[in-house]
């Protein structure tokens, strides 16, 4: 209990809306989403929305996670997979509300360029921001965590990891769906290989600004 702390419970709350914001700026840019996106996409194709794929996914990845690393605090991941899935709803319902006030139908180069980096930037720094706040993380910072723990990795590499076996059953879903690559593009290269550097950049930068303690030793 001593990590709820009002700190704590404020650096949750900023880095859980910052990975919502991100993945809903990635299916406002459309130049490719992210590897869990992509794998969260596939899966409306045998019905239910987006935000409860996030959910049952979720689950799936604690799992898999306390499997390669035993904590049950793992669990507690999945309360934050169901907020995400819903924060994430919020947000896109929100932004389509701009666009279609705004009366932006379609977005240009230039604007898709401006808010995939916003996306990716978003993303990777909410994702650090929430290991860092020692409050349930979402289930792949979980498998993340997990990964860096049981084989001494890096932010960065075990991010990596994680992006590409979502990248893989992603495609092996789609497949099945008739959608192989269905969201795939360049956006999803730049993020499976670039959004292990935004998490392990943003988490040097989170540290010194809010004067944390690393919970894992790099």
């Amino acid at each position: 209990m001593k990590d709820f702390t009002l700190k704590n419970i404020a650096l949750y709350l900023l880095a859980i809306n910052l990975m919502a914001i991100g993945i809903s700026c990635y299916l406002v840019a459309s130049i490719g989403y992210g590897s869990w996106d992509i794998l969260h996409a596939n899966l409306t194709y045998f019905g239910l929305d987006f935000g409860l794929w996030v959910a049952i996914v979720g689950v799936i990845t604690v799992i898999t996670a306390t499997l390669i690393h035993f904590q049950w605090k793992f669990f507690a991941a999945i309360i934050s997979a169901t907020i995400l899935g819903q924060l994430i709803n919020l947000w896109s319902r929100l932004f389509n509300a701009y666009a279609y006030q705004q009366e932006i139908l379609v977005l240009d180069l230039g604007l898709k360029i401006v808010v995939f980096t916003a996306a990716i930037t978003a993303l990777g720094s909410g994702i650090s921001l929430l290991v860092l706040s020692k409050l349930p993380p979402t289930p792949p910072d979980v498998l993340m965590v997990s990964l860096m723990k049981r084989f001494h990795l890096k932010y960065s590499s075990a991010k990596t990891i994680t992006e590409v076996i979502a990248f893989s059953s992603a495609i092996i879903i789609g497949i099945i769906a008739g959608e192989a690559f269905g969201g795939v593009g360049v956006g999803t290269i730049i993020t499976l290989f670039g959004i292990g550097l935004v998490v392990q950049y943003s988490s040097e930068l989170w540290k010194r600004l809010f004067n944390i303690d690393p919970i894992v030793k790099e």
